[in-house]
């Protein structure tokens, strides 16, 4: 019957003159697990999920594919190429540098990337911005480069000296287009 109290978790107040929290003023059997309130229940839903361990991982952005799924990470080899074993075909203080790379395939640099060198004896090294890359810039074959150098002392490596280059940035011009042309990842099958 409506307006009735229920006999659990039960009532028992005892009414005083005074304004004081005394233990006979509480229920003293309330358990949350019986309790169900349809309007907070609904409420703590929307905040916090169904309360799975899904809906946290969903909540804090830490879900992770599972084991049928396939990963693959292409960019690295991408964004960060890296050549041993290059070839100083330029002298020593020259502004500008041509390096071939034997063996490799195209030479996938792009102008205007920096690029760093280092001689793989580990005494030289230098930062530089690549100015020519292949035939399409008017160089010998598509295995060379070209760069400009940095330091005002210019190229740091003798002619025939073997040197390593990775490539970490670009670097553009205001008011210019940018990086021309794509370099597409390979993917292993």
């Amino acid at each position: 019957m409506a307006g009735t109290i229920q006999a659990s978790p039960g009532v028992s107040i005892t009414p005083s003159s005074v304004k004081a929290a005394l233990p006979t003023n509480y229920i003293t059997n309330f358990d949350f697990l019986n309790q169900y309130l349809p309007d907070t229940y609904e409420r703590e839903f929307e905040r916090y999920g169904d309360r799975s361990i899904n809906s946290f991982l969903r909540g804090v952005s830490a879900e992770i594919p599972t084991d049928s799924d396939l990963i693959k990470w292409t960019e690295e080899g991408r964004l960060h190429t890296k050549y041993t074993g290059v070839n100083a075909d330029s002298v020593v203080t020259t502004d500008t540098a041509l390096f071939s790379i034997a063996g490799a395939g195209v030479c996938v640099f792009r102008k205007n990337q920096t690029v760093f060198l280092s001689a793989e004896s580990g005494a030289l090294s230098a930062k530089a911005i690549i100015s020519g890359v292949g035939t399409a810039d008017g160089l010998a074959d598509d295995q060379q480069f070209e760069v400009k150098f940095y330091e005002a002392a210019g190229s740091p490596f003798a002619q025939n000296d073997k040197v390593t280059a990775y490539v970490y940035g670009s670097e553009f011009k205001k008011g210019t287009n940018g990086m021309e042309g794509s370099l597409e990842a390979e993917t292993e099958v």
